[in-house]
């Protein structure tokens, strides 16, 4: 073998990256799964709430029943169904015509008291069972079309016209019946009319409106009941391959933050823009009071998403090595110190010797009976998630499981080592203790 072959051949042939180059790498991926981590997270949570609130008809109509009892919407819906009463079917031409011709000036007068007069009934009327049963079936009436036309379908021309609108006929009608059994029977030839016709009908959702409703909509049908999947792997894909995984969880709970203020951010400017395009001068109050009503499971579940990922930032940065937090655990040991001499003393009490003496039987029969414990929590969050109708309601159960199984995992403990204790045999601890 010639003098070059030995020099090659004592030259290393591993081709396996370097030790900095592997932790770049993970360090890159790692930061690209907490960056789409922070955008998935608002895009899940309107997803959630489009398709626990919006596509789900009985969840949709029980999102919208309160509004039959809200006095700013019952108003509204009194005020603009007597409008259109009035003008579309030509009230004051009527009444003109039944007067005899040297007082028809006193058309108008009478037709402004007329107006006043059944605007009264009408709210009276909205305030029994009747309408609430009437607004329930027209919203599950009104649902399906509305979907239809925010996933971009063509629904046939009746729904297209019943999409966004609410039919109040019935309740004209049933509102003319109680003027007529005063002896007001200027609307008889026009209740005829509505039953035939039934042509009356009060638009909740201008197109300008409904626009903004379809851009929600779209970006909250694009991932549907995926991201309820894809969003949590992201974030457990970045803390399995992250080289340092305290930090890394750390900056998924900041991007997690960031992302529902983001949310609670668009919900403030989607309902200006909401309101903003409501005809009328009532309309924008209106307008304020459905939105509110509609996107409340939505406005909840980021609330407390907010309160969750800004509680665990705060852990996750005060178990780290950073001299604030370094300071700050220094100030809750003393505090703890103090805390725990004060409870000592409390302790060294009757009161306080039973009080320790159950604790111990109690921690003792936990332990005892472990399996069953934790198999029970599991069932119990397994039946709350299923009847989860929110995503901050199925994040509060993950994470109130989660504590409850460490919980136990700290009885197990605490019991192993009260079992340690009592089996030592006096002489094993005289030895220890010499």
């Amino acid at each position: 073998m010639t003098e070059q072959a030995v020099s090659e051949s004592l030259i290393p042939t591993s081709t396996a990256p370097s030790p900095v180059k592997a932790r770049r790498t993970r360090t890159v991926i790692t930061w690209i799964l907490v960056v789409l981590f922070g955008i998935l997270t608002p895009i899940t949570i309107v997803s959630g709430w489009a398709v626990e609130t919006v596509t789900n008809t009985n969840r949709y109509v029980s999102t919208m029943q309160p509004l039959a009892k809200d006095p700013v919407i019952t108003n509204y819906i009194a005020d603009e169904s007597t409008q259109k009463l009035f003008t579309q079917f030509k009230v004051e031409d009527k009444v003109r015509q039944q007067l005899p011709a040297p007082v028809r000036f006193l058309a108008a007068p009478l037709t402004q008291q007329l107006q006043t007069y059944t605007d009264k009934a009408v709210r009276a009327f909205l305030q029994t069972s009747v309408f609430q049963s009437f607004w329930d079936k027209e919203n599950r009436f009104m649902q399906a079309n509305l979907v239809a036309i925010l996933e971009g379908k063509n629904p046939p021309p009746i729904s297209k016209t019943r999409a966004a609108v609410i039919n109040i006929t019935p309740m004209i009608v049933t509102a003319i019946d109680q003027l007529n059994a005063k002896g007001i029977t200027v609307f008889n030839p026009i209740r005829n009319e509505l039953e035939t016709n039934r042509a009356l009908a009060l638009q909740l959702i201008s197109p300008k409106q409904l626009a903004t409703a379809r851009t929600i909509f779209s970006l909250a049908i694009l991932g549907r009941t995926t991201l309820f999947f894809l969003t949590p792997i992201v974030a457990i894909a970045a803390i399995l391959i992250a080289w340092r995984r305290r930090v890394t969880a750390l900056r998924l709970a900041i991007a997690g933050l960031i992302g529902s203020i983001f949310s609670a951010v668009l919900l403030k400017v989607l309902k200006t823009l909401f309101t903003s395009s409501a005809p009328g001068a009532q309309g924008p109050l209106a307008a304020a009071h459905v939105f509110d009503t509609l996107f409340r499971y939505m406005r909840t579940t980021t609330n407390w998403l907010i309160i969750i990922f800004a509680v665990l930032s705060v852990v996750l940065w005060l178990v780290g090595p950073s001299t604030w937090a370094q300071a700050t655990r220094r100030v809750a040991v003393s505090s703890k110190t103090k805390v725990v001499e004060a409870t000592g003393e409390a302790l060294q009490s009757e009161t306080g010797q039973k009080a320790v003496a159950k604790l111990h039987r109690v921690i003792a029969w936990m332990a005892t009976h472990l399996k069953v414990l934790a198999w029970t929590g599991a069932i119990v969050a397994a039946l709350g998630l299923l009847i989860a109708q929110s995503t901050g309601s199925i994040v509060l159960i993950i994470v109130l499981i989660a504590v409850y199984e460490l919980v136990l995992v700290a009885i197990a403990f605490k019991g192993k080592s009260q079992q340690t204790e009592l089996a030592e045999t006096p002489t094993e601890r005289e030895h220890q203790d010499a």
